[in-house]
């Protein structure tokens, strides 16, 4: 049988009306429709209610992808790779942590070898002393004994040449002792150079491990990079397809003018993201390049300047304090990269844009006041009329940072990359003594130069036309504070006389341009990102105009459409991998340049430990040959009073027995004394080694210092993105569970539109060729009591399918409902 369509009935227990004998299978009753019983109007209230729930969800969706355009798309990647930055900190403290308790450790051991060192020697020094004793005992029972026989002339002889001989011995005894001193001097500085060698090699092999796999991970992330660059191409070629594929299939919709219309806002929203993503990827390259200058200090500025106002000597300067080298106007090469003078190394005391450092901004901008400051006193010097502003030239500038920095600890002018130069420590305003002080001193009778008026006549000179100027107050500046200040003539000797100079004013406001510059290359970024999100935004408002233009369209063109979203979510994903990847990568480059440059200061360090090692192995060769030569010095003394006292001996041998106690006595003494002497060379290279074990744990406990610092800073910067990288991924989850919203509400609303059966019948139709039937007896066709209408009759085909359906219906106690799609 085939039950009508648009069939509503209600079964409730205890309500029977009506029945029907269906042969061998008993009664089936079915229930009088309840008077609120779904009709025609309810079917279509309920379609009403299930399009209403999905325009809900749909309005949910959209205000879901709004809040997620709103947050930071690439927070959990920066939020990836500052975890990373975490990891990679907290393995350099484990490591630290390691070092430091592996040095603490040889310390002790070296603290412990020396106490035992110290001990023998006590021990050895006590049986010297004892030895002495007996031999001083013996040797003046035997004098003695020689004296009472001195009466005759030729004893008295030989005992005065044994004397002279014993003199001799002693004075050479003398003589070697110290000799042995300074050999044990240098082999103590010797053990101190050779472990500090030993503890450089083994911080040069763990450098080179680390460069090693910072170099590896630089690679890996590298590799990853690229793949997830050609995972973002081949997921634009499945855009690119997926979109023929889409067109083809929608054809016909898209030739009505809504559509056409929605299309055209669509490719103009795509091309507006397409702009703004290069606008994106254009600002982060930009700000690369401000993160680099703004690290740099005065460095950027004079990159920035020479880039930006064709400033060749800003271009120079830029080069002078980042490589120490530069090329000069004239063609000469000028490298303070390794310059050293006997305060030290010159260049490595730039430490660009550290706090106090004479390269920082603020110390740049103190600068041209004081360059005010000294103009001012210039220009009004009754001493030196009409004299003209100094200008500001760049490479004198960097010149002077380079120099006030190098003297900044010390009183002594270090001149070596502009020679004419006024240093001041320790003064809030130099010109105090270069100015007010010294002339002074200048306007004394007579009038005019003497010792102590050169920083004054070099500010007045008329000849100087350029100057550069800097401060220096960082850490360990002597007094607090260092001014320097250099000068060029009117034809330089320094400076390119093509190059632009600046008065105080432009300069000021090249470095407002320049802050500017900064403020604005990071506010780029944002701005640009902003600008992303709302072209994004815009792109999921026209396509989502666009599908409803096209919600006549076919099936093909709906799983074209969906191809397509998913082509494109393909895409959004590849490319937010790919700005992980970029990070990844940009943050492995970092820690591998980082590794190399540690590198590298170990190399350099163990460079210096070995030519150390060597110095003091040549000093411990020069001692050694020192007490070599003092010994055979002893070696002949001792053989000139063997020869005297045997000479005596053999005149008195009724004294052997003490003779040859006293010899016994000597020898004693003397195994004694070189026991003492190998004891005390034991403990100056126990103390060497100690030094330098000590040395080492300070270093290790700041490298600890170091290593936590940095890795406060690191979790730092990782708390501050978990707050956004977590709103991210909540507003992507509720994205998601809109979608499935969505979708959801689309299945009930499909399966509400859908038809149950191909037959169209009227409700109470009897379909066709089923009329009648004899299949049972009773009340079968016959309408039941009330207002209930009449069941159609049916044939024995459908006595099972409408008892299984009753007895379903009867025990559900449910409403059913179906409705036919309403086709057009």
């Amino acid at each position: 049988m085939t039950l009508p369509k648009r069939f509503a009935a209600t079964v409730a227990s205890g309500a029977l009306i009506g029945g029907m004998t269906l042969g061998g299978f008993g009664t089936l009753a079915i229930a009088a429709p309840a008077p609120n019983t779904p009709t025609e109007g309810t079917q279509q209230s309920e379609i009403e209610r299930l399009e209403e729930q999905l325009a809900q969800a749909k309005e949910a969706l959209k205000q879901a992808e709004e809040a997620l355009a709103a947050e930071d798309a690439e927070a959990p990647a920066k939020l990836a790779a500052a975890q990373a930055d975490v990891d990679a900190a907290q393995a350099n403290v484990d490591a630290a942590t390691a070092a430091l308790e592996d040095a603490n450790n040889k310390r002790d051991e070296a603290e412990a070898a020396q106490a035992a060192a110290q001990q023998d020697l006590a021990d050895k020094e006590s049986a010297a002393e004892n030895a002495a004793a007996e031999r001083d005992a013996a040797q003046k029972a035997y004098d003695d004994a020689v004296a009472s026989a001195a009466s005759d002339e030729e004893i008295a002889q030989l005992t005065e040449d044994v004397k002279q001989k014993q003199d001799a011995l002693d004075a050479a005894k003398s003589a070697a002792q110290d000799a042995a001193g300074k050999l044990d001097a240098a082999k103590k500085d010797s053990a101190t150079a050779a472990a500090t060698a030993d503890t450089a090699q083994q911080k040069l092999d763990a450098a080179n491990d680390a460069a090693t796999e910072a170099a590896a991970a630089q690679t890996q992330a590298e590799q990853q990079r690229d793949e997830a660059q050609q995972a973002v191409e081949k997921a634009r070629e499945a855009v690119t397809a997926a979109t023929s594929e889409r067109d083809a299939a929608c054809a016909d919709a898209e030739n009505s003018p809504e559509v056409q219309a929605a299309q055209q806002k669509l490719d103009k929203a795509r091309a507006a993201q397409q702009q703004k993503q290069g606008a994106l990827d254009t600002a982060k390259q930009n700000a690369q390049q401000v993160i680099s200058d703004e690290q740099q200090g005065t460095a950027g500025f004079f990159r920035w300047l020479g880039d930006e106002k064709n400033d060749a000597d800003a271009k120079r300067a830029h080069d002078l304090l980042t490589t120490g080298k530069y090329t000069s106007a004239r063609g000469g090469q000028v490298d303070i990269s390794t310059t050293k003078d006997e305060y030290g190394d010159f260049f490595a005391k730039t430490e660009l844009n550290k706090d106090g450092d004479a390269t920082t901004l603020k110390n740049l901008k103190a600068s041209i006041d004081h360059i005010d400051r000294g103009n001012e006193l210039r220009r009004g010097d009754d001493n030196f009329p009409g004299r003209s502003d100094l200008k500001i030239n760049s490479l004198l500038m960097a010149g002077s940072q380079l120099q006030t920095n190098s003297s900044n600890a010390v009183v002594a002018h270090r001149a070596h990359v502009i020679g004419i130069e006024n240093l001041a420590w320790g003064q809030p305003d130099p010109y105090a003594g270069w100015y007010t002080k010294e002339k002074a001193l200048y306007n004394q009778t007579p009038k005019g130069s003497k010792d102590g008026t050169g920083h004054y006549e070099n500010l007045m000179k008329g000849n100087y036309e350029l100057t550069g100027f800097a401060v220096v107050n960082k850490p360990g500046t002597l007094y607090g504070i260092a001014h320097g200040q250099v000068f060029d003539r009117t034809t330089p000797m320094y400076a390119d006389s093509s190059a632009p100079s600046y008065t105080t004013a432009e300069y000021r406001a090249l470095i407002s341009e320049y802050e500017q510059y900064l403020e604005n290359g990071k506010q780029e970024v944002d701005q640009a990102q902003q600008e992303l999100t709302a072209a994004k935004a815009a792109v999921d408002a026209a396509e989502k105009a666009l599908a409803d233009a096209k919600a006549a369209a076919s099936e093909a063109c709906d799983a074209a459409e969906a191809d397509l979203k998913k082509a494109q979510d393909d895409l959004t994903a590849a490319q937010q991998n790919l700005d992980k990847q970029n990070q990844n990568a940009e943050t492995a480059k970092q820690a591998a340049e980082a590794a190399a440059a540690q590198r590298d200061e170990a190399q350099n360090a163990l460079t210096e430990a070995q030519s150390a090692k060597a110095a003091a192995d040549e000093a411990v060769a020069a001692a050694q040959s020192e007490a070599d030569a003092a010994d055979q010095t002893v070696n002949e003394a001792q053989s000139e009073l063997d020869a005297a006292q045997q000479a005596l001996a053999e005149a008195t041998p009724d004294l052997e027995n003490l003779r040859q106690a006293a010899e016994a006595a000597q020898q004693k003494a003397d195994e004694a004394d070189a026991a003492v002497a190998a004891a005390k060379t034991a403990l100056a290279e126990a103390e060497g080694v100690t030094e330098a074990a000590v040395e080492a744990v300070e270093m290790a406990q700041q490298a600890l210092t170091e290593a936590q610092d940095a890795l406060a800073a690191a979790e730092s910067v990782r708390d501050n993105l978990t707050a956004p990288a977590q709103a991210y991924e909540d507003a992507l989850a509720k994205v998601k569970q809109a979608e499935a919203a969505v979708a959801k509400a689309q299945e009930a609303l499909d399966a509400a539109n859908a038809p149950t059966d191909p037959e169209e019948n009227a409700p109470g139709e009897t379909p066709k060729g089923k009329q009648g039937g004899s299949a049972g007896s009773g009340s079968a066709g016959k309408a039941p009591q009330g207002d209930a209408p009449a069941l159609p009759a049916t044939g024995a085909d459908g006595i099972v399918p409408l008892m299984l359906a009753g007895l379903g219906l009867a025990a559900a106690g449910t409403v059913l409902v179906r409705v036919r799609r309403q086709n057009g």
